[in-house]
């Protein structure tokens, strides 16, 4: 391997005399600045764009080339600056990053080009307009397997600024409202991670296992988790072949605080019998245990009074007070007295309803959106918003996002609306996250190169400064 890496830099240098030779008719062009590396940069060098990542050799130095016009500087990793066309070296480990400064009288620009993991999943992007999240956070390669995935912050140029330095057997990486980011574990338990990558807190549920479906921080500085926990049921009421004391995994959400303790909590299989299962899903098992599913929670949503959460095997998503316990109301799935009745939504027409949606979230103006996913009933998933009118018990649909790179989706997936009006979508079950206008124009897509994805989600303008991510990246690595 050795051997032919050091082959491929006597070709890079041979390659780059033809380029100092005939510069003059490409790159060389009075006014142009060009910068390459090897291994190559991502993105290609573009004055505009701030950070960069590249595959190092932590055994071999990196080389760039530089081709600066005259009135033009660029030191490389703290190199003297220099003109006109040059190659530089610098000595790169994983995790590393080094610096590209070009001064012009304009000016002076830092770039950063930071090394990432020989195992770092593929992906690619794009960016067709003017967004309004700066970054989308989310954990690749989605497994259950031993490896593990990243937890990864992406920027609009589809850079990872920054991720976990190690794996972590997880299908959950968001940010938090206090700006550390939250991972809940498939082997269970939850961490809270500080930029630097440092564990804040771990946090678990008490009396089962806890799901990793979601891991929520409430305003007074508690947990809201949920447990996946196996005990029996009564099936039998499902029909041949199901029984009497059959073992199911059963959600218990509990309200947990920093020290551990339980303060509240409230028990599914005690509030929803399981005729409200939807036929779909009732041959669904478990993903982990393989076990019967009746439920199957996936997302849990503080909504001031109470918790709002989705049901993936109820195709609903429902309100629970936490006050009394009571559902406050119900959307979608089977009937009951609880349910709003939906307006304006063509799905529900003729008894139609969600199939397996996620991400049920309560937006500033007491809307809620959701991703539906449309599983199982030959139709496209699609991001959602209702408004919600309790006196009447109705909800309307107030938007609906599609997109064709996402004809179908079996599992998983999120919708969050910005404030702006904007949709950063995870296509679940796809390998694409996407951020559109409200007509549905895409102005970013990320698809992941090798597996699908569980959530995608957004962070706004202003909440972390790429000066605080490169900071924490050079606390992880820092050794």
């Amino acid at each position: 391997m050795t051997v032919r890496f050091e082959s491929r830099k006597r070709l890079l240098g041979l390659a780059a005399a033809v380029f100092v030779l005939l510069g003059a008719a490409t790159a060389c062009q009075p006014g142009a600045l060009a910068i390459t590396a090897d291994p190559a940069l991502y993105p290609t060098f573009q004055p505009a764009v701030i950070d960069y990542v590249n595959r190092c050799d932590p055994a071999s130095p990196t080389d760039v080339s530089v081709n600066a016009p005259a009135g033009t500087t660029v030191s490389v990793d703290g190199q003297p600056p220099r003109s006109g066309s040059f190659t530089a070296q610098v000595s790169q480990g994983v995790g590393d990053r080094f610096t590209l400064r070009v001064t012009t009288d304009a000016g002076s620009t830092t770039h950063h080009v930071r090394c990432l993991p020989l195992d770092f999943p593929p992906w690619r992007a794009e960016k067709t307009g003017v967004t309004q999240s700066q970054y989308y956070a989310t954990a690749l390669p989605l497994t259950f397997g031993p490896a593990g995935s990243y937890g990864i912050v992406f920027d609009t140029n589809g850079v990872p600024v920054w991720w976990t330095e190690n794996r972590k057997r997880t299908t959950l990486f968001s940010l938090l409202p206090n700006l550390h980011f939250g991972i809940e574990l498939i082997d269970g338990g939850a961490q809270e991670l500080a930029l630097d990558g440092s564990l804040v807190r771990s946090v678990n549920t008490v009396g089962g296992p806890s799901d990793f479906h979601d891991f929520i921080l409430l305003p007074n500085g508690n947990y809201l988790l949920a447990t996946a926990q196996q005990q029996l049921a009564d099936l039998s009421v499902w029909g041949p072949p199901y029984e009497a004391d059959t073992p199911v995994i059963n959600h218990v959400f509990q309200e947990i605080t920093p020290a551990g303790a339980v303060v509240w909590s409230w028990d599914t299989a005690e509030h929803i019998p399981v005729t409200e299962t939807t036929n779909t899903w009732r041959s669904e098992p478990e993903p982990v245990t393989g076990l019967a599913d009746p439920w199957h929670y996936n997302s849990v949503e503080w909504a001031g009074d109470g918790i709002i959460i989705s049901f993936r095997h109820l195709d609903a998503v429902l309100k629970v007070t936490k006050a009394t316990g009571d559902i406050a109301w119900k959307l979608g799935g089977t009937t009951t007295p609880d349910s709003l009745t939906v307006v304006g939504d063509p799905v529900f027409t003729g008894g139609g309803s969600f199939s397996g949606q996620h991400d049920a979230r309560l937006q500033p103006d007491g809307t809620l959106t959701l991703f539906d996913n449309g599983s199982q009933k030959s139709r496209a998933p699609r991001a959602v918003r209702y408004r919600l009118d309790l006196g009447p018990g109705t909800a309307t649909l107030l938007e609906q996002i599609t997109d064709p790179i996402a004809p179908s989706s079996f599992c998983c997936g999120s919708a969050r609306r910005l404030p702006g009006g904007n949709w950063v979508t995870g296509w679940g079950g796809t390998r694409h996250i996407t951020e559109q206008k409200p007509d549905g124009t895409r102005v970013f897509r990320l698809d992941s190169a090798t597996s699908t994805i569980y959530r995608g989600t957004p962070v706004p303008f202003g909440r972390l400064s790429p000066s605080a991510l490169r900071a924490g990246m050079e606390a992880q690595y820092a050794d």
